[in-house]
């Protein structure tokens, strides 16, 4: 709901993976908006895989900004061409340190 309007009614998973606009993806998630030419889209942090350089690539397209452990996961801050995005991982027994560069995949995204 934004200024009393109902944006989207769904199931949950539907408003997770599928939102209707940025709004609801904020809402219900953390969320990267990614622009692409003139088209937006939703990549939620765990749809980024993070490898490091020495890991048979050459050139990386990201630096890490900072590192956040939850456990479970870490959450990455990137500078990925130039914009901020959030990444989670849950390779938690290494983690990449600031200022390193790596390389930025990502596995989904949802039109906006």
């Amino acid at each position: 709901m934004k200024d009393g309007k109902i944006i989207q009614y769904d199931n949950p998973h539907k408003l997770y993976f599928e939102p209707k606009d940025e709004f609801v993806a904020n809402f219900v998630g953390r969320a990267n908006i990614i622009y692409e030419g003139e088209k937006k889209y939703l990549v939620r942090p765990e749809w980024i895989k993070i490898q490091k350089l020495n890991e048979g690539i050459a050139q990386g397209n990201a630096k890490v900004l900072s590192s956040s452990f939850f456990g479970d996961v870490i959450q990455y801050k990137l500078d990925f061409n130039g914009r901020k995005i959030v990444a989670c991982t849950n390779s938690v027994l290494e983690v990449i340190k600031q200022n390193e560069l790596v390389n930025v995949e990502i596995l989904r995204k949802w039109p906006l």
